[in-house]
Formats: C-alpha cells, sequence, structure tokens
C-alpha cells in the first residue's frame, strides 16, 4: 500500500492472500517488485508455501566488530550462495514480498486473529511470527532468492554484483528508499533507472 507521503505504509492487507478466492493457488506480489525475467515458473510451484527467506538478516551488523556475511565471504562467494537453489536457507524468516500459496480460509482466519493479539510492525513479522507459533501454518519451501531479490543488499555487495544479479533475477525487489522518491529524497541507489525505464514503457503502453 502506497502511503500518502509516497513511501510504503505498514499494512496488513497480505493477510487476505491467504484466503480462498476460487483458485488453487495464490500468488502474491508487493508493490515495490519490478519483474525483470520469465515469472511463469511461480505456476509451477506445488507447494503449500514458497517463499525466499530474508536475506536481510544475513546482512545485519549485530555489534560493532561483527562482518556481515557479505564482507565476510567477498561478493563472488556471497552472489553463489544467492543464486543457489534456496535450500541453505532453510530455518529462516520469509520475505513476503512474493508468496505462492495454497489458499485457506481457516488458515487466513486464524493468522488474522493472530494478527489482533498484540503489536506487529507489519504483516511480514505477523507472518513469521506466526510460523513458528504451533498454530498450523505450512511447511516453508524456500525459493531461490532470484525469485524475490532485494536491492538493498546490493549496498554491500556493490554495482559489479548488481549488473550481473540482474539478468538471474524474475522480481527486483526496492526495500529501502524507493525509487519514485528518489528525485525527492535526493538519493540514488541501484536499479533505478530499470524501474524508471519500465514506468516510461508501461505509461507508453496504457496511452
Amino acid at each position: 500500500t502506497i502511503a500518502k507521503n509516497g513511501g510504503i505504509a505498514g499494512t496488513f492487507l497480505k493477510l487476505l492472500a491467504f484466503k480462498n478466492f476460487g483458485f488453487d493457488r495464490n500468488i502474491f506480489l508487493d508493490c515495490d517488485l519490478l519483474c525483470l525475467n520469465d515469472a511463469r515458473p511461480l505456476l509451477n510451484i506445488g507447494a503449500d508455501f514458497a517463499a525466499v527467506a530474508s536475506i536481510m538478516q544475513d546482512l545485519e551488523i549485530d555489534s560493532s566488530t561483527a562482518l556481515s556475511r557479505a564482507e565476510t565471504l567477498g561478493a563472488p562467494e556471497y552472489e553463489a550462495l544467492l543464486f543457489g537453489n534456496g535450500a541453505r536457507w532453510h530455518g529462516w524468516k520469509i520475505n513476503s514480498g512474493v508468496m505462492v500459496l495454497r489458499p485457506d480460509d481457516l488458515l487466513a482466519g486464524r493468522l488474522i486473529e493472530y494478527a489482533k493479539s498484540r503489536a506487529f510492525r507489519h504483516d511480514q513479522h505477523c507472518i513469521n511470527e506466526f510460523s513458528r507459533s504451533n498454530m498450523g501454518f505450512p511447511r516453508i519451501e524456500y525459493l531461490p532468492q532470484r525469485f524475490n531479490l532485494v536491492r538493498h543488499v546490493f549496498d554491500r555487495l556493490g554495482e559489479t554484483s548488481f549488473r550481473r544479479a540482474v539478468p538471474r533475477t524474475m522480481f527486483l525487489h526496492y526495500t529501502g528508499p524507493k525509487p519514485w522518491l528518489e528525485s525527492k529524497l535526493q538519493t540514488k541507489s541501484f536499479g533505478t533507472d530499470l524501474w524508471k525505464s519500465a514506468y516510461v514503457r508501461a505509461d507508453r503502453i496504457t496511452d
């Protein structure tokens, strides 16, 4: 959801993605994604719930002496982890920007009630906590990071890694500063040019 200031509002609307709307699978996509390559593989996922791991926890510095995984391994080694098959992320929190799931009204109801039970920062926080609550959340299939690659990771990895990643990425997720706000914020991050080019092409199509 877009907030009045142009950023992303902290909402819980994606919890409704778990409801049954008459389809075998529901696919949820965040509003700050850019599709860079063929997304049809999402249609072939048969898991009850699938998403990528939230790799930002791998990049957080826990103390003044700790190094992020990207800095410890170096960009090429970390890229190899990013573009693996997703199995090494087992047990991690998920990034809910891209979710493929089997709809279940009972699960959706429990999730919505859980969201009312205490304060959560946002819907992703709620989904992650619920998945650990022994309240019947389905087994998570961790997708390869290229299905939902957060732009923020390249603040550490650098532009060369970003350019190598683009041809392999299905959705680029504009976590952090939003490209439609960067002129106001006087910032520029990786992928802003891709977003603006896509916006121009879409604008031409709709004219």
